[in-house]
């Protein structure tokens, strides 16, 4: 098959069907590659690099998904940070929507003005915006693996996100993966939560490695039990409706 547009994605897999990358739907996963951030507890830390992925024909990514459509309900985009490749990813998104696909894009929130046109285009009716710790500049910049001197304008452009999000049509989920020692305080989840008023859902996903993580030091960190999640979502109970918990053993459950 000739492919009709030249657009190039650098890009990882394709998962062809999943249950757990979009609440209540059955999806196909895109692993997009590219990311300003480094976090240490990164366990897709292959993708952070765009120019150590494979450059895909954006086309062929969308046929791909087509032979799926019989089985699936929608799509989620991953990374990497998907928003990274902005005109790529919107070109994708624009041909999935006509085949009447619901479209879910992770992502950490960096690209403000990016995530800004994907909701004015009306495009993605989930997004899961990824909160790695409490926003106090030298904190989120450690917690992402940048300089302290970014902390400042990590943060502005998250919230910027999270505000654009929460005045669009699009359902927004935030969600926090809680590392031990890093962000699994009490009071880190509060002040979170007080950051985020506005967000549809919040979720305390549990840190796992199953082979290795970026910073290989923090492959040996052990996950935070079902317990220690709980404890830290009935803090969160008290400034969000839908709070929830997503463990290895049970999948998620709402409080």
């Amino acid at each position: 098959m000739g492919y009709r547009n030249k657009m190039k994605v650098s890009f990882g897999e394709i998962q062809d069907i999943s249950t757990i990358d979009y609440p209540s739907e059955v999806v196909s996963v895109l692993f997009f590659c590219g990311c300003p951030f480094r976090c240490p507890f990164c366990h897709n830390f292959n993708l952070i690099d765009q120019t150590k992925c494979d450059s895909v024909d954006a086309d062929k990514i969308i046929d791909h998904v087509k032979k799926a459509i019989p089985f699936i309900t929608g799509i989620a985009i991953t990374g990497g940070e998907p928003t990274q490749q902005f005109d790529q990813l919107t070109y994708i998104v624009k041909k999935l929507k006509e085949l009447n696909l619901l479209i879910k894009i992770d992502t950490n929130g960096y690209f403000s003005n990016n995530i800004k046109q994907l909701c004015d285009l009306n495009l993605v009716d989930y997004f899961a915006v990824d909160i790695k710790n409490e926003f106090k500049p030298k904190i989120y910049a450690k917690t992402v693996g940048l300089s302290v001197l970014n902390g400042n304008k990590i943060i502005k452009r998250v919230k910027e996100s999270l505000q654009t999000i929460i005045n669009s049509n699009s359902f927004l989920e935030a969600r926090t993966t809680i590392v031990p020692g890093l962000n699994d305080s009490k009071d880190t989840i509060e002040n979170i939560c007080k950051e985020i008023i506005g967000v549809n859902r919040y979720v305390l996903q549990q840190f796992r490695c199953i082979d290795k993580v970026l910073d290989d030091s923090f492959s040996k960190l052990p996950s935070p039990s079902r317990d220690q999640l709980l404890n830290l979502a009935k803090i969160a109970k008290e400034y969000i409706e839908d709070v929830r918990i997503r463990t290895a053993e049970n999948g998620e459950e709402r409080l």
